[in-house]
């Protein structure tokens, strides 16, 4: 499962060295100080896969929520409903 520290790392390097906009660092930071604080976005982050949290961080990019609780739980709230449908078709995800 998802290794906040190990993604940070990742994020920051590929910003630094240009392949990511800037806001991406943005949304890193606002991620990991929402992760300290939130038992329900730490609790997700630590059960869903590295893609889902990049997925994350490309939708707060792309929408600037950034250090809006609302809008990042109203997401999880998005991302678990659509799982539980995709799991109960018995369906791959993502394929």
């Amino acid at each position: 499962m998802a290794d906040i520290q190990k993604i940070a790392e990742r994020i920051f390097a590929h910003v630094e060295n240009g392949d990511l906009p800037s806001g991406y660092a943005v949304a890193m930071g606002a991620l990991i100080e929402i992760y300290a604080h939130d038992e329900q976005v730490h609790a997700w982050v630590l059960a869903a896969l590295p893609a889902a949290v990049d997925k994350l961080l490309a939708c707060m990019v792309r929408h600037g929520p950034l250090l809006n609780d609302h809008w990042i739980h109203a997401y999880l709230r998005q991302s678990e409903e659509e799982s539980a449908v995709d799991a109960s078709l018995g369906e791959p995800i993502g394929l």
